[in-house]
């Protein structure tokens, strides 16, 4: 008994809904997504590890450089980077008492490590360098020096986040002392 019928709830009998199907496809298309951001993400985390290696060390061969240049005292200064491995340290030589010592140990970040370093010998700073500082536990740790007239010892050192294969490469050159990414 109805007394108005306009009020009534109409029901019929072709609802709309989604079925399981379209619900099953929409999550695996949302899952599929997610995969693929979640990988871009974590290879752009490893660029940006990659590159935060190479602008620390960058920073610390250039203070390395203005070290030996700003000192009064005829003080050698440079960075000694352990191959095949995450550590690197600042090191500082003092040819008056012939002493060689590591001012600051460090690491790079989230798995980059130095695949390959070569710099010239500077005059025996680098065999008294070897004999004097504790062994990194690899064969031939890699030294490069800056001294007070504004020289260095040339060479390279290759940065690279193994996950990846991504590589970034410094060179010091000789005359100038200059760090630059290549």
């Amino acid at each position: 008994m109805d007394r108005n019928p306009s009020l009534r709830l109409v029901r019929t009998s072709d609802e709309q809904g989604f079925s399981l199907v379209e619900l099953m496809a929409v999550i695996s298309l949302v899952a599929i997504l997610s995969t693929l951001a979640a990988v871009a993400l974590r290879n752009y985390w490893k660029a940006q590890a990659l590159q935060a290696g190479k602008s620390e060390v960058t920073s610390q061969l250039r203070r390395a450089q203005e070290q030996a240049v700003t000192e009064s005292h005829p003080v050698i200064f440079g960075v000694q980077f352990q191959l095949g491995g995450s550590e690197w340290a600042s090191v500082r030589f003092d040819p008056d008492t012939g002493i060689c010592a590591i001012d600051q140990p460090r690491e790079l970040t989230a798995g980059v490590v130095v695949s390959a370093a070569e710099f010239l010998d500077a005059a025996g700073v680098t065999d008294v360098c070897e004999a004097q500082l504790p062994p990194t536990g690899v064969a031939d740790d890699e030294f490069v020096f800056f001294f007070p007239r504004g020289t260095a010892t040339s060479g390279s050192v290759t940065l690279r986040q193994p996950s990846s294969g991504s590589t970034e490469t410094l060179t010091v050159t000789p005359i100038t002392g200059r760090v630059e990414e290549s």
